[in-house]
């Protein structure tokens, strides 16, 4: 049997895609689809390939085939399925839902379509070898287990002959880029991007950003800070959660927490806090960070008992300052936090073994308490 150039290229990306992708099984039972949040603006659903986009309904559940697009200026939301993971639609963003699906193992499948905009994925460390989390776009595919990125799509050049032009940021984890017949990792702190019908380009270090909010809790309570636009991320007990664009939750339920959040905008935020077991007294400390100088630096001091529930809020102003309110009880927080089954974060054995580092993780270029 005498092999093509082109059937070698074929077998090669075969190859390659399998070794990332892994494989698929085949005996497979549909599941249920993720939870759509309205978060702000317009944001419309369309429920078949043909079908028009009508305006999404906050709390709808979606099935594979269907599709969500963010309207600009202002159109914001979020995709929960079921293991806690989250996509984060920007305005202007068009996301397809390709595949949702468990294998008779339990493993999860999940297959995302993104056309244009830009999306913030937050994906729950995956157990199952099996399990996979992918976004296709019209030049790349990335492929994720437990990682925090954002991919944004990008159409350029003239409109008779539009080009794509897809960048992928990582900031926990680990991403494979597949273009071209390359499979290129991109790890945290580093960014790539791809041409249509072109390879990966190298990816290059991303340094630190020039204004960042870190958030600091210890180990007796848990917190989720919440920004302007409603959007959540800390610690649960059920997982990790990281709504937010750019931002990175560090440390497992059981130890010190960390958000660090890249470019933090200005205006009301809030965090809400909830006992860790059986609760008792905890330190917040809140600080704006220009670079490698710390702004303003803001702690409170409280307690917290089985069943309560605190918040507290945060005043940024457009220069990074810092003014921290007084803790109130309250029955629910602004949180839109959408709760699923354990994710493999959550406070069971071996967890620990799945939080990320919080050395590692962290994105304010200062250090940590001692």
């Amino acid at each position: 049997m005498r092999w093509t150039a082109a059937g070698v290229a074929v077998v090669l990306l075969t190859i390659l895609l399998v070794a990332v992708l892994g494989g698929i099984p085949r005996d497979r039972t549909g599941t249920s689809g993720p939870i759509l949040s309205v978060i702000s603006g317009e944001v419309l659903v369309r429920s078949a390939r043909d079908a028009p986009y009508r305006s999404g309904a906050d709390g709808e559940r979606l099935n594979a085939g269907m599709a969500v697009q963010t309207g600009a200026p202002n159109g914001r939301a979020v995709l929960t399925f079921r293991d806690g993971s989250t996509a984060t639609l920007e305005p202007g963003a068009t996301v397809s839902i390709d595949e949702v699906s468990t294998g008779t193992r339990g493993e999860l499948i999940v297959r995302l379509g993104q056309t244009r905009g830009s999306t913030w994925e937050h994906v729950q460390p995956l157990v199952s070898p099996n399990s996979r989390f992918s976004v296709t776009t019209p030049s790349a595919t990335a492929v994720v287990r437990g990682t925090s990125f954002e991919i944004s799509v990008e159409v350029v050049g003239p409109s008779d002959r539009p080009i794509t032009v897809t960048t992928v940021n990582v900031y926990q984890g680990q991403v494979d880029l597949v273009a071209a017949g390359v499979v290129q990792p991109v790890t945290a702190s580093q960014t790539t991007e791809v041409v249509q019908s072109g390879a990966p380009q190298p990816p290059k270090q991303v340094g630190s950003p020039a204004d960042c909010l870190r958030l600091e809790l210890d180990s007796s309570a848990m917190m989720t800070v919440t920004d302007p636009h409603d959007r959540s991320a800390g610690q649960t007990v059920l997982g990790t959660v990281s709504q937010i664009p750019r931002s990175i939750v560090a440390g497992a339920q059981d130890a010190r927490q960390l958000v660090d959040i890249t470019s933090p905008k200005a205006g009301d935020w809030e965090i809400g806090i909830v006992p860790r077991g059986a609760g008792g007294s905890f330190r917040l400390v809140v600080t704006s960070v220009t670079g490698t100088t710390i702004g303003t630096s803001r702690s409170l001091v409280g307690a917290v008992q089985p069943g309560q529930r605190l918040v507290t809020h945060i005043r940024l102003g457009d220069g990074g300052q810092v003014e921290l309110g007084p803790l109130e009880q309250v029955s629910r927080s602004r949180a839109r936090i959408v709760e699923g089954d354990k994710t493999t974060t959550a406070p069971l054995p071996g967890a620990r073994l799945f939080a990320p580092s919080v050395e590692r993780a962290r994105v304010c270029a200062v250090p940590t308490r001692d």
